[in-house]
């Protein structure tokens, strides 16, 4: 399970509250996924498209220029469309066999008609790993395994699967597009089944073609000064001392080479960079943000605002420094992937960043406070639910025997190019002996883990 807010959780159960659902016939079921091969392409002339604005001007996209579009001012989207689709009703019709007579309807079929929602969620960064942050959550909403939801890159970020309601079968898409700090979610989750693929180009297009006036800015508080190291903004009040400042840049970027020596990159844009708020006090910090009150010695990172918060080490310089350190590698996790990565990897290795911080001695060595060593670890399985022993698969996964290793690089390697961390996991973790894996681990941890009193 990844770090999930209840943001995600709560806008699902609105776009669920607000669906209107518009009677459709129901056509045969096409129930296969975007990258199904037996998928006709789309077309490769792009069809003509004409741009909508919302109420109030700050959203626009584009649309094919057959869609039908009503813009609806409502307060709880940035911009919602009701949609009618009269020539897709036509094109999904099955052709009579030659020579057949023809035969007359009662009734005209009436067209798709449906609504597509965008919201704004300044809470999160990056649009990719959003499909898997997401599929969980989605599939729980709606009732469904999440094996039967398709989560994928290509040609957007975005997840899709059928669902059923009130006896109808729904077709449901949710497109991810990043524009500056702010990621924006557009979803339609009533589509009959049988018109999707006369309506998926238009819908990815709305995705793709999204414009925004707002901004969510971070700017840099009034009196702070404003440097960037390596794409990294700092903002720093002036009371802190320039020695101070000097050395949380120096321990930052040892973390950072740290972070980067193996096969994890830190990746951000230019236009979403990471943001270090360097502080003179703790309640400094707590004007700008109260959660970073919860942290004993100052160092924050805010999960919402994907900021680090940080004050001048001080008198307890070695706790404060590893608190720093392991709110670091929260940064660079976040800043990497987004909240995609399983929750007990996350644990592990921000407490492996603090344990290195704390003895200045490379794993498997730990501080006293760490231990004591556990007798026996769980089965990795219970460690998806992020428990406390997560810190010491980590270090078995790091430090372990060469197999281990390279199973674990193997998936840092595939979710770094997927962003898909649950599927690499059970690919080159689960798929292993667990007996064996298990048996590895303990005798690693029983045998090679240390303890450093710090003497």
């Amino acid at each position: 399970m990844a770090l999930r807010g209840t943001r995600i959780a709560t806008r699902v159960w609105l776009w669920l509250g607000l669906a209107v659902f518009v009677a459709t016939p129901a056509f045969a079921q096409d129930n296969r996924p975007l990258t199904d091969p037996s998928v006709p392409a789309d077309p490769a002339v792009t069809p003509a498209t004409k741009r909508v604005t919302s109420a109030d001007g700050s959203v626009s996209t584009e649309v094919p220029v057959g869609w039908e579009v009503e813009v609806v001012d409502d307060e709880k989207f940035v911009l919602t469309l009701i949609v009618s689709v009269p020539e897709t009703a036509a094109e999904n019709e099955a052709p009579a066999a030659p020579g057949a007579p023809e035969v007359e309807t009662e009734t005209e079929e009436p067209p798709p008609r449906f609504r597509i929602r965008v919201v704004a969620d300044d809470s999160v960064r990056r649009a990719r790993p959003q499909p898997f942050v997401e599929r969980d959550t989605v599939a729980q909403q709606f009732d469904l395994d999440p094996a039967q939801i398709e989560a994928s890159l290509d040609p957007i970020p975005h997840l899709t699967f059928e669902w059923a309601t009130r006896g109808r079968d729904l077709r449901a898409y949710f497109g991810y597009r990043r524009i500056g700090r702010q990621v924006f979610v557009v979803t339609t989750v009533e589509i009959d089944p049988s018109d999707w693929l006369g309506l998926r180009a238009g819908i990815v297009g709305v995705v793709q073609s999204l414009e925004t006036t707002r901004t969510y800015d971070q700017p840099c508080p009034e009196g702070y000064t404003e440097t960037v190291l390596k794409g990294v903004h700092f903002q720093v009040h002036p009371d802190v001392p320039k020695k101070e400042v000097a050395l949380i840049k120096k321990r930052f970027t040892v973390l950072r080479k740290a972070f980067e020596s193996g096969l994890w990159k830190l990746r951000f844009t230019a236009d979403s960079p990471p943001i270090v708020l360097v502080h003179s006090t703790k309640g400094l910090a707590r004007a700008i943000c109260a959660a970073a009150d919860d942290r004993r010695f100052g160092q924050h990172y805010d999960l919402d605002t994907q900021r680090l918060f940080v004050v001048p080490f001080g008198s307890e310089r070695t706790m404060a420094s590893a608190d720093f350190a392991q709110s670091v590698q929260a940064l660079f996790i976040m800043e990497s992937f987004g909240r995609c990565v399983p929750t007990w990897i996350i644990r592990g290795l921000t407490k492996q960043a603090a344990a290195g911080a704390l003895t200045g001695k490379a794993a498997p060595v730990i501080p006293e406070m760490f231990g004591p060593v556990p007798l026996s670890l769980p089965p990795l399985e219970r460690q998806l639910d992020g428990a406390e022993e997560s810190f010491f698969w980590l270090l078995f996964f790091r430090s372990g025997p060469v197999r281990y290793r390279k199973a674990f690089d193997a998936v840092v390697a595939e979710a770094t190019r997927t962003f898909d961390w649950d599927t690499a996991v059970r690919t080159h973790l689960l798929s292993l002996d667990q007996e064996k894996l298990l048996k590895a681990a303990n005798a690693f941890v029983a045998k090679k883990v240390k303890i450093d009193s710090g003497e």
